[in-house]
């Protein structure tokens, strides 16, 4: 009698062979599901950087009557670094600033976790002690260029640089609508693209020659505050700044 008991209050290898198929298949359900609310939730993130960065340069803007500078414009040899140097508190200093939108840290952005997209791992600003992301132009075009700031810098797919006041020296034509949208004027259009992010792509932005395909999508950020999920690749056959795309533009 007792031996019965045992008998039936086991499991028998079919029922546990079932039990561990039906976890196969709902982990096999669940798992994309939660890899894309998971990236939704870093996307609304990134966003929110971006937005940060909109409202801090057009700030910047007033107080300078310019556009933050950008790599380009930065030709001085112990210059060209994203902070420039520091002085002894570990502040940019002033009398020699870096590039881009790192100008605008700390009097209008006052969080360095701002300009880190949370899909970029890189994490520079611990190993320099939390100051000074070392990204000099020849680092940003090599294959390991990409540093905890995420926003600047070069885009290898693309092969422009995200952030660039003066992208297209010359108009194209008549009817070129690009030309105008420039930080280099001084009242650019509110479509002018500021910079995009690159870490929403599936391809990874260490590859020293990333191949991009149609699913792949960047956020850009345009002047007017807007920013949006894109194609990574323009398909407008012309120069540009990497994303050509119009705010109204969405995928």
């Amino acid at each position: 009698m007792r031996a019965s008991t045992r008998s039936q209050t086991g499991f028998t290898m079919i029922e546990l062979l079932t039990v561990i198929a039906i976890m196969v298949i709902l982990a096999a359900i669940l798992l994309p599901v939660l890899g894309r609310v998971r990236e939704q939730s870093r996307r609304t993130e990134c966003m929110a950087n971006l937005h940060q960065i909109a409202t801090a340069i057009k700030l910047f803007k007033l107080d300078e009557r310019e556009y933050p500078p950008d790599l380009s414009e930065r030709p001085i040899p112990g210059t060209e670094r994203w902070f420039g140097p520091v002085d002894a508190q570990g502040r940019p200093a002033k009398s020699a600033p870096g590039y881009g939108l790192a100008t605008l840290y700390p009097d209008y952005i006052q969080s360095l976790r701002t300009f880190n997209c949370p899909n970029n791992e890189t994490d520079s600003l611990a190993a320099e002690g939390g100051q000074n992301p070392p990204v000099t132009q020849a680092e940003a075009q090599s294959a390991t260029g990409i540093s905890y700031n995420s926003y600047d810098g070069w885009d290898l797919a693309l092969g422009q640089l995200r952030y660039d006041r003066l992208w297209r020296p010359t108009a194209l034509g008549a009817l070129d609508r690009h030309y105008r949208r420039q930080l280099y004027w001084r009242y650019p259009p509110e479509d002018t693209v500021v910079t995009w992010c690159i870490f929403h792509r599936d391809v990874d932005p260490n590859d020293p020659a990333p191949v991009l395909s149609t699913k792949d999508r960047d956020i850009v950020l345009h002047l007017d505050g807007t920013a949006r999920l894109v194609p990574s690749n323009d398909s407008v056959p012309e120069l540009g700044c990497g994303h050509l795309t119009l705010p109204g533009d969405v995928d």
